[in-house]
């Protein structure tokens, strides 16, 4: 997902104003005389002090001197300042493309179309230019070509070069690289820049992905590693083409880059990055430095979701799934722009809702959990409470679906890292069906030729995955033995939830040890894809024959998540330990992958029945039981006798939602 490099910030507005405050009446032929009155120049003193205002980033300032002067009068100063204001300082384009083009339309009454000479062309020039990229922004790229013919009809130099982008967009793409390529040579750097950027944006739409990558490398020579946009594309370019060991050193060079025309911050890479390692500390603190990081007001307003979405995917994969979901549902509703990234609306709006349809089944599982530790009546009201979960999801997957039939909206979905991230390709399944995403795999590996060996074994778990689901269990088995084969390291959370439905198989052909072996490596690093699946860990229940104890072991009989099996290797102790009780959940080695205080759960509810005392006691179990637990040493934090320290996934996650974004 390349993304376009922003406008140069207001590069022309301080020499606009030392001229306006120069020059004064510009000078006009005969013509101009008979032109409607007034006329805009010179300029007012309070207009140029709005113009001040708004070129020191004072933009609320700006906004309310401007409003004061269109109290009073007609202004085009005033009017351009607003249209600049709700641009950069509010990111509301629609109000500001209104205004800008309302700013042209005064000029061009008063001094022709175009204005021939003086003042009112230069200032003419500068808002056909400001228009250019509100457009372009807002993806109507259309009046956007619309606009940069009549610029370039008018104006010298040509903005040939922004005309890559637009062109790009609306696939025709052998005239948008025809151009770039006779701008990778020029002398002007922000020329040079935009020539690259639009080159590997070019082939990633292409689906050459190879030379998307080699055109981000060698724009990076050619721009003497001073784009930040280039480098920040260059790490996505990395991770598609599954360059793992290259995306820390991109992410870095374009921390590092001079010309800082990067849309969002490039640390956005490094979330997914660090999560698909299952380093999941590392992931929180990437997200943290990136809300942290200074972004433009406008571009705030631009890739916000996108920000959200990757706080998503941390949630998600350890087990936070109600503060998932209501994130996620924010990102559905009200999604970013298009106009800086490659990907269409259409592609965009079906991978947010293939996330939010997988969070929401997960959450289903969820609630079955918790209904199935509650007596009827209580457990009739949990099922009730799901029934617009259901709805819900029955819509978000219809749409989903009516996304998927246009034209081009699944070429590339399949690959890793594209729309979805590596461990999150088997959500299609449950949407597209078994088939399609067969056929989508099948495609998109022909589709992504230039590097098909290198994302073979992804496309391998996506296909495993939906012939597991399919009960096709041959060809499952041999794209799983593939894939645990053949998978790069890096991608620990698509290993797992490989190995989690391949264990199923297993366990099913009566392979148990196997089966089990996974098991054990699955609930060591990535639990949550258990509920994710809806599948349940085969164990053997201990218990203290007492009444707290024996009565949450035997609603933990009940739980969809568990499968009693005397013979697993796998332990479930419910015991009384002085005056607390807990639920331990054993290794097969005899050791714990974790101990849950059940006591402090059922504190909480003090007031409670007995009943739901001990359903709190299960939800708690649950919930710890398939979420992570957190090594910080992933990150370098240790205990002060220098031990590991580790901590559970709530504890964690507090670090990042105690701040709500």
């Amino acid at each position: 997902m390349p993304h376009r490099l922003r406008p140069s910030r207001m590069t022309t507005l301080v020499t606009a104003l030392a001229l306006v405050a120069a020059l004064g009446v510009a000078v006009h032929g005969d013509a101009q005389s008979l032109l409607p009155q007034p006329t805009w120049f010179p300029a007012a003193e309070d207009e140029l002090q709005a113009l001040r205002s708004l070129e020191s980033g004072a933009y609320v300032r700006a906004r309310e001197e401007a409003e004061a002067i269109l109290k009073s009068r007609r202004s085009f100063m005033a009017t351009y300042v607003q249209a600049r204001v709700f641009h950069l300082g509010e990111g509301n384009l629609a109000r500001a493309l209104f205004l800008m083009r309302k700013a042209r339309q005064m000029l061009e009454r008063s001094y022709g179309d175009p204005p021939p000479e003086g003042e009112a062309r230069r200032w003419h020039k500068q808002v056909l230019e400001k228009e250019i990229w509100i457009l372009g922004e807002m993806d109507r790229r259309e009046e956007e070509l619309s606009t940069l013919e009549r610029y370039d009809a008018l104006y010298h130099p040509p903005l040939e070069t922004q005309r890559i982008w637009a062109l790009m967009k609306l696939g025709r793409l052998d005239e948008a690289r025809e151009i770039a390529m006779r701008h990778i040579y020029a002398d002007d750097f922000e020329r040079r820049s935009r020539a690259y950027n639009g080159l590997l944006a070019i082939e990633d739409t292409a689906h050459d992905y190879e030379k998307c990558y080699q055109w981000a490398k060698e724009g990076m020579e050619k721009t003497q590693n001073r784009s930040c946009v280039i480098a920040a594309n260059l790490s996505l370019a990395v991770m598609q083409t599954v360059r793992y060991d290259e995306v820390e050193g991109a992410v870095k060079q374009s921390l590092q880059a001079v010309d800082r025309d990067c849309p969002s911050s490039p640390r956005r890479v490094l979330v997914p990055y660090y999560l698909m390692q299952a380093e999941y500390q590392k992931a929180i603190s990437a997200f943290k430095q990136l809300r942290a990081e200074p972004i433009e007001l406008r571009m705030r307003v631009q890739t916000e979701m996108d920000y959200r979405a990757r706080l998503v995917e941390v949630l998600f994969a350890m087990g936070a799934l109600p503060e998932a979901e209501e994130r996620m549902r924010t990102v559905v509703e009200a999604p970013d722009r298009q106009g800086l990234n490659s990907f269409s609306d259409e592609q965009v709006a079906f991978g947010n809702l293939v996330t939010l349809t997988a969070i929401l089944r997960a959450r289903l599982a969820q609630e079955e959990e918790r209904a199935a530790a509650r007596p009827l009546w209580a457990a009739l009201g949990v099922r009730g409470d799901t029934l617009a979960l259901r709805a819900f999801l029955w819509q978000q997957r219809r749409a989903a679906i009516r996304l998927a039939v246009r034209p081009k909206v699944l070429a590339g979905v399949a690959l890793p890292h594209r729309l979805l991230s590596s461990w999150a390709l088997g959500d299609l399944i449950p949407v597209v069906g078994n088939g399609v995403a067969l056929r989508m795999a099948a495609e998109d590996r022909a589709l992504a030729a230039s590097v098909a060996a290198r994302i073979g074994p992804h496309l391998d778990a996506l296909e495993g995955e939906a012939y597991w689901r399919g009960e096709q269990w041959d060809q499952a088995v041999q794209r799983a033995e593939g894939v645990l084969r053949d998978l790069p390291a890096e991608d620990v959370l698509l290993r797992n939830r490989t190995r989690a439905w391949y264990a199923q198989i297993l366990l099913a052909r009566g392979e148990r040890a196997e089966a089990f072996a996974l098991l054990h490596q699955v609930m060591e690093v990535y639990p949550a894809v258990m509920r994710i699946l809806e599948l349940s860990l085969p164990v053997r229940l201990t218990y203290d024959d007492a009444g707290d104890a024996r009565a949450v072991a035997a609603l933990l009989r009940r739980s969809p998540r568990l499968r009693v099996d005397p013979e697993s290797p796998f332990v479930v102790d419910v015991f009384a330990d002085g005056e607390a009780l807990q639920a331990c959940l054993g290794r097969p080695d005899g050791s714990r992958y974790l101990c849950v205080d059940l006591g402090a759960a059922m504190a909480e509810a003090a007031e409670a029945s007995e009943a739901e005392r001990w359903a709190l006691a299960v939800d708690a179990f649950h919930r710890q039981v398939f979420a992570p637990r957190v090594d910080l040493t992933q990150t370098d934090i240790n205990t002060l006798d220098g031990r590991a320290a580790r901590i559970g996934a709530e504890e964690a996650l507090e670090q990042i939602l105690g701040g709500r974004p």
